[in-house]
């Protein structure tokens, strides 16, 4: 699933017949690989923690799991981001169901490490453009005189 498109997860394993026949074996997988598919990214970070958590107790995929967690990560947020040429934090965290101050925080890491190619336009409330204002002009740096 992390190297996959859409189009290649639906058709290797969305309808594939031998991933059918198990799929309601590991709970909320189904849940997971078809959020993700269909781009319902809170029901996506529902089952999230399920599949981490059934992997790590897997004695051959454990020392994957971060890779795959990270990685499934970078897949769902950089699906979601290309659907837009501009999102507010704050309908992604709803889009997500996490908080802001969490995605804040996932998307400064992946952005800063080129994980996700994405710009971050940051509003100053009225109050904090005033403040940084003051702050820059008594600012010992400052040019101003």
């Amino acid at each position: 699933m992390v190297a996959l498109d859409r189009v290649t997860l639906k058709k290797r394993v969305l309808h594939a017949p031998e991933i059918l026949s198990v799929i309601d074996d590991m709970p909320d997988l189904s849940d997971f690989v078809n959020a993700l598919y269909n781009c319902d990214y809170a029901t996506f970070f529902v089952a999230f923690p399920s599949i981490v958590d059934q992997l790590s107790t897997d004695r051959h995929l454990v020392e994957h799991v971060k890779y795959f967690e990270r990685e499934m990560c970078v897949v769902a947020y950089t699906q979601f981001l290309e659907s837009y040429r501009s999102v507010t934090i704050a309908s992604m965290a709803a889009a997500f169901g996490v908080s802001e101050e969490f995605l804040d925080a996932e998307l400064s890491r992946y952005i800063s490490t080129s994980r996700i190619h994405a710009k971050c336009k940051m509003k100053l409330r009225l109050r904090d453009q005033r403040n940084f204002s003051r702050l820059v002009q008594s600012s010992p740096c400052s040019t101003t005189h």
